[in-house]
């Protein structure tokens, strides 16, 4: 299953590609318009190097030696559309709230209601083996992919949610469509 996280990973690169080819335009000009500037993102940033000059960049933290040290930030260009995203608690509360409205901003639907359901649908099986280890604490029995979503049921809710991680930085977001609950979560 790892080699399938750096799987997904050149998929969502080569759909970012596609996104350009088929639109003139890059995903990240697509995101900010379609997405980032109708939701108020307004301190999310598609690279490591727009960060560059800006207030309050986190810097991720690694134990090396037994000391909790600040490491460089990596880009991660090559797969940008992947999980290249620089963000805020703020924005991403914002995000948050856009997917638990349905993908509806202000009452306006920026993904139609038959893309917002393919988005939260099962496209595939996650092998629990290598899985994350708190799927055995949550008694996780089955978890499925969606587009971006890992899906599973918990204490009788479905729950979608998701990672992302780069030295020394993590981010998840679970979510619990049916009663518009979510929690996001940055570490550095």
């Amino acid at each position: 299953f790892r080699n399938s996280y750096a799987y997904q990973n050149v998929q969502y690169a080569m759909a970012g590609q596609v996104l350009a080819s088929t639109t003139g335009r890059t995903w990240r000009d697509v995101l900010r318009t379609r997405i980032w500037e109708p939701l108020g993102m307004r301190e999310t940033l598609p690279s490591l190097a727009a960060t560059v000059g800006q207030a309050n960049v986190a810097s991720p933290h690694l134990v090396i030696d037994d000391t909790l040290r600040v490491i460089e930030n990596r880009a991660v260009d090559a797969v940008a559309p992947a999980g290249a995203v620089w963000s805020s608690v703020s924005d991403m509360a914002r995000w948050m709230r856009f997917v638990l409205d349905s993908g509806r901003v202000g009452g306006k639907r920026l993904v139609s209601e038959a893309r917002f359901i393919d988005w939260l649908s099962p496209q595939s099986i996650v092998p629990l083996d290598d899985f994350y280890p708190t799927t055995t604490l949550a008694r996780v029995h089955r978890v499925t992919y969606g587009l971006g979503w890992f899906l599973h049921s918990y204490a009788g809710d479905e729950v979608a949610m998701h990672t992302g991680s780069i030295d020394g930085m993590s981010a998840m977001i679970g979510l619990i469509p049916a009663r518009r609950m979510g929690v996001y979560i940055l570490a550095n």
